[in-house]
């Protein structure tokens, strides 16, 4: 592999800067702030910090940063889905009685207003693969790209976890990682639920609330549960400002889910195109028809979850440690976020 001369640029403010990369709906003052804090936590150039890394603390400070950058981002693609959901545009459900197997949810043509409010997020924040609404009892009603809508295997999505985790708490729900193969690429989806509200709720029980037979009225709010607004997020951004720090094949950063899922490697290829990586058996993704041949590989998301360090980052501990992994001896730094009601970790690994 070529040499190629590094610039003298910090770790800090590298990974400040990737707060501030993208053009995103809102939360620019946020962002700013959060990098100017970011910024003055480290010094030293990215090859004494990444590549000779031999101080835990230097480790430490990594970690935090991208912890801090990934929580950032989940919670931002959140408020995006919320703020988004109160829009009259995706409140509504005008075509629910054109949902058919046939294009997997409504005609690309159809619901154009909702349609544009979710290509406007997918074109204003890479960290989202595709954007969905479904009918409360699970059924897709769109999806954008409606290239990806069109592909799915079957109509109904009920048993996914985000549907679980939505359902149950009655709140913005963040998913567990699973391997989504409309994206091919390793993904969260972060559910909000949709309610009508007092003006369009006469409209909308004559539909949504008659498609799975019950009644869907909140006891909190008394407004009528419509649907469900669903991001499969893959986090571009925060993959991106890893594979950028430069880690050489002794060093890796890793994000795990709460259950010790690897979402992001830095190891890892970026095409998850020409990855061999898939789904498991219990695969949670969105399949297009042309992948489903490839579940009877035996490849699956990795899973860390034996890790002591990642059980005590998942418990909601940062430190480091040694570890023997496969026979290799590993020192470990991790430092867990918050990913909405999840505790999840950013792990760093050397050989030693």
């Amino acid at each position: 592999m070529t040499n190629r001369p590094r610039s003298k640029i910090t770790v800090s403010v590298f990974i400040a800067l990737s707060f501030l990369s993208l053009n995103t709906v809102h939360g620019t003052l946020h962002g700013s702030i959060t990098a100017l804090e970011a910024n003055g936590q480290m010094s030293g150039t990215v090859e004494h910090k990444i590549q000779n890394q031999t101080d835990a603390g230097d480790k430490q400070n990594i970690v935090r940063l991208l912890a801090s950058l990934t929580q950032y981002r989940l919670e931002e693609a959140a408020n995006i889905l919320e703020i988004t959901s109160k829009q009259d545009a995706v409140r509504m459900t005008p075509y629910f009685g054109n949902i058919s197997q046939l294009h997997m949810g409504i005609s690309e043509n159809l619901d154009s207003e909702k349609r544009n409010v979710a290509k406007e997020i997918l074109s204003h924040n890479k960290d989202f693969g595709s954007i969905y609404f479904t009918m409360p009892n699970g059924d897709v009603y769109i999806g954008e790209p409606f290239y990806d809508q069109k592909q799915l295997p079957r109509l109904n999505f009920a048993d996914r976890d985000w549907y679980k985790g939505v359902t149950s708490t009655n709140a913005t729900y963040t998913s567990s990682v699973f391997f989504s193969a409309s994206i091919h690429a390793p993904a969260t989806a972060i559910a909000v639920p949709v309610y009508s509200t007092t003006e369009n709720s006469n409209i909308i029980s004559n539909s949504s609330d008659n498609s799975n037979g019950n009644n869907n009225i909140d006891n909190k709010t008394g407004y009528l549960l419509t649907g469900y607004w669903v991001g499969i997020v893959d986090l571009q951004s925060v993959n991106e400002t890893i594979k950028n720090l430069g880690l050489d094949k002794n060093n890796q950063i890793t994000i795990v889910d709460h259950e010790g899922n690897e979402f992001i490697n830095s190891n890892t290829s970026k095409n998850w195109k020409d990855s061999n990586v898939i789904s498991n058996a219990n695969d949670n993704s969105t399949l297009n028809p042309t992948d489903k041949e490839h579940l009877n590989q035996p490849q699956k998301i990795n899973s860390l979850a034996n890790l002591a360090s990642v059980k005590k980052a998942l418990s909601g501990n940062s430190g480091s440690g040694v570890e023997i992994v496969d026979g290799v001896r590993l020192s470990i730094t991790y430092q867990p976020l918050q990913a909405g009601t999840h505790t999840w970790a950013v792990v760093s690994m050397s050989k030693t």
